[in-house]
């Protein structure tokens, strides 16, 4: 199944200082994970409360700990995603806002199934280390 185009429209607030930051993406595989220099992996499920209660937190947690702009943050479909069964993003996809943090194209960890209390933890995590990561070039908000 595809995922959904229209997706970027309803993850954020249009003006939002976090929508120019946003790299939304309906359909995907693995080698985006290996895009991301310095940043968040968001796997939205448009039809799970509980993936649309995770972002709420994710976008707050980072609207308060990184409000410079410091990591990417790349939104997928869980719709559209393809091959991630080999990788550690793999077959355990819920629709629950399962969150990974990248540095160097590199997962560092992952929080499951509305793990939303390590959001904090792990962006910390992740802004500790970005002096290491190197930033990749401006993207689009829609691949």
């Amino acid at each position: 199944m595809p995922g959904n185009p229209d997706g970027f429209k309803r993850l954020i607030t249009a003006g939002s200082p976090l929508a120019k930051r946003i790299r939304y993406l309906p359909d995907s595989d693995p080698p985006v994970i290996q895009t991301i220099r310095c940043g968040v992996l968001f796997v939205m499920a448009w039809w799970s409360g509980s993936s649309r209660i995770a972002w709420a937190t994710m976008k707050k947690t980072l609207a308060e700990m990184d409000p410079t702009g410091q990591l990417e943050i790349v939104v997928i479909d869980i719709d559209g995603m393809v091959g991630f069964e080999a990788t550690n993003l793999g077959p355990t996809q819920h629709g629950c806002g399962e969150t990974t943090w990248v540095s160097d194209g590199k997962p560092i960890t992952t929080s499951w199934v509305i793990q939303t209390d390590l959001f904090r933890e792990n962006t910390t995590t992740l802004l500790d280390l970005r002096r290491s990561c190197t930033r990749s070039p401006e993207t689009p908000n829609v691949a």
